[in-house]
């Protein structure tokens, strides 16, 4: 079931490398082992280069070479192995930040192989994750509470990009500017599955989530343009362009994804989809952590205050959000919008803007406290009634 979505936007890069390694290995071994095998290599080799000269129909030959070659059971001893290890990556998805920074620490040349290709890898990431969101259903949904959603929106990003800029006015104008980019970037595409997880309002953390990434092209050039002042080498039309395209790469993808499989394929596929975005949220960090450990080396008392500023943005802004939203809303829908608050796809910048070292720096370090989330779960929650004892 996953393998159709596997083939247009993984495999690329992935079969040259899986299927030899799959193939050559002794069926005693346990698929998880085999997989860690490929996986290994994979992002051992892999590198935008192979993504952009490897063409489909050479990749088909390949495969059909692979399999003419390979016994008559080969393609379900294939299937089987790639399924399960996909699961298996699926299961342990949360290691799946931790190991892409140390494997961009361990091995800094792969991570600079990777970084041409990170607006590729984030519109994958974001396709992958709204894959499994009807955002046609969405769309239906905010339009019907467009006031309400509006009105949040506005609050969640240009509102809070001017509170944070007024409260940074003695930071130096580059750092104000991470502000201003934080607030005015999107929730991250996967909010509403965390909210679900976590107990809060997950159609309220959809509806919000898509409506955001709509407005994003619009609101984020407009308010870089008022308050950033080191204004970035190009023009806020072409910034609108730029971030249009990645988003809209994105939802094409998880369209095209979902009419492929169709809804009850990906939910049935389960832990093996969770593990083809694992596969590229590896991918991602690895690329985003280019020049880690040379920029923390050259200052890091500025990597030691960025760090500060993330946990800030992160884990503060969304824990004390929620607890004000508390006030005047249910526990559920006030723990969404402190997940939201805190949460962004700040990479969108990194993506779409001209490079920018600091800035790069600080979306490294912000995965970092975003990545533990989910461990919060019951602060977002609010306090707990204790359940009334039977009489």
């Amino acid at each position: 079931m996953v393998l159709p979505v596997v083939l247009p936007v993984v495999l690329p890069v992935v079969l040259p490398v899986v299927l030899p390694v799959v193939l050559a290995v002794p069926p005693a071994i346990a698929p998880p082992d085999v997989f860690v095998v490929a996986l290994s290599a994979v992002l051992a080799v892999a590198s935008p280069g192979a993504l952009l000269v490897v063409r489909p129909e050479l990749l088909a030959e390949l495969l059909a070479d692979l399999l003419a070659a390979a016994p008559p059971a080969a393609p379900r001893v294939i299937a089987a192995h790639l399924l399960g290890g996909l699961a298996w990556l699926g299961a342990r998805a949360h290691w799946v930040m931790p190991g892409g920074i140390l494997l961009a620490l361990l091995v800094p040349e792969l991570s600079d192989l990777l970084r041409p290709a990170l607006p590729a890898l984030l519109c994958l990431v974001l396709g992958l994750s709204m894959a499994r969101l009807d955002l046609r259903e969405a769309l239906g949904a905010a339009a019907a509470r467009a006031g309400r959603l509006a009105g949040l929106t506005l609050l969640l990003m240009p509102v809070w990009a001017v509170m944070l800029w007024l409260l940074g006015a003695a930071l130096p104008p580059e750092w104000r500017a991470l502000l201003v980019y934080t607030a005015m970037a999107p929730p991250i595409a996967s909010a509403a599955g965390l909210a679900f997880m976590m107990g809060l309002n997950a159609r309220l953390a959809l509806e919000l989530t898509v409506l955001a990434m709509a407005v994003t092209p619009l609101l984020g050039p407009v308010m870089i343009a008022l308050l950033v002042e080191a204004a970035p080498a190009i023009g806020p039309g072409l910034l609108a362009g730029r971030l249009f395209l990645t988003i809209l790469g994105g939802a094409v993808l998880a369209v095209a994804i979902r009419a492929l499989l169709g809804a009850p394929q990906i939910a049935a596929a389960g832990r093996s989809f969770d593990g083809v975005v694992a596969l590229a949220m590896a991918a991602f960090f690895v690329s985003l952590f280019d020049g880690f450990v040379d920029l923390v080396r050259a200052n890091p008392v500025q990597a030691a205050g960025l760090a500060g500023l993330a946990l800030a943005l992160n884990t503060c802004t969304a824990l004390i959000c929620a607890a004000l939203a508390r006030r005047g809303l249910p526990a559920p829908d006030a723990g969404a919008l402190g997940l939201l608050a805190g949460n962004r796809t700040v990479a969108l910048y990194v993506a779409v803007l001209p490079p920018d070292p600091l800035l790069q720096l600080y979306t490294a370090i912000y995965q970092i406290p975003m990545s533990v989330t989910t461990r919060l779960a019951r602060w977002f929650q609010g306090p707990q009634r204790p359940a009334p004892r039977p009489r």
